[in-house]
């Protein structure tokens, strides 16, 4: 806490620096259409007040760009005496059904954050998304395990393995198993559209943010990723699976 705390309070001293210095000053790598430094950010945006200047006064009006700087972005401003908030999202990474359940969970979030001050974010996060039943840790495993490395059980595959690491990036344990939900183990629709764009970079298919909230397993999304790459590839999950079955059968 005290170094979030530090963090937090460093920021808020150097809020005025404009972020194209920032940019230059620390110098991140850069990807072709991604910002740098952040893809996610969450902003209140300054007050839009007249300004006088001689005989003319200048009245800010809202422009819209059709365009997202940002992989999501949640803002907020005051005007009238309330808080009004939009959800800013990139049109090929979000479907726009996702950005509005995003909208939405957040709204909730606020709502039961005023109701329960004293709750932890994770537990708010949790319940503002509609929190699901921990899946039941395997017979022999300690609970909360998640049953990811213990007991006998199939092998997982290399789209598996690969959801399995960037689900242990983003949500900082390594107890992952193939059937434990992500939002068990404490994700939430923020975590989930960074899953979207690891997938696109390390498996080359773009997947919508629903489908990681609909298929919330490593089973389920791997199973979802396939057949995505497969439809791309001019495939068929169903007869590449029977040809596997039909190749097994014949093997035996």
């Amino acid at each position: 806490m005290e170094h979030v705390r530090d963090v937090l309070d460093e920021a808020y001293r150097n809020q005025d620096i404009p972020f194209d210095l920032l940019v230059e000053e620390l110098r991140p790598r850069r990807k072709p259409f991604e910002t740098p430094l952040v893809n996610v950010i969450l902003a209140m945006k300054s007050e839009r007040r007249p300004v006088v200047g001689g005989d003319l006064t200048f009245i800010p009006e809202p422009m819209t760009t059709d365009t997202a700087k940002f992989d999501l972005a949640v803002l907020f401003e005051k005007a009238d005496g309330q808080f009004c908030g939009e959800v800013e999202y990139r049109r090929d990474l979000i479907e726009a059904p996702a950005a509005g359940a995003i909208g939405e969970s957040f709204a909730r979030l606020l709502g039961l954050a005023e109701e329960g001050p004293d709750a932890t974010v994770a537990v708010l996060a949790r319940a503002a998304v509609g929190e699901r039943p921990a899946t039941p840790a395997p017979s022999g495993s300690a609970a909360g395990d998640g049953g990811a490395d213990s007991g006998p059980g199939p092998a997982f595959t290399g789209v598996e393995e690969t959801l399995r690491q960037i689900w242990r990036e983003l949500l900082g344990r390594s107890d992952i198993g193939r059937d434990d939900d992500f939002f068990a183990l404490g994700g939430h629709s923020l975590p989930a559209a960074h899953v979207t764009v690891r997938i696109r970079e390390r498996l080359g298919v773009t997947v919508p943010l629903s489908w990681c909230l609909e298929s919330s397993t490593i089973e389920g999304l791997a199973i979802a990723v396939l057949e995505e790459q497969l439809r791309a590839a001019g495939g068929d999950l169903e007869a590449t699976l029977a040809e596997s079955a039909g190749a097994e059968a014949d093997d035996e």
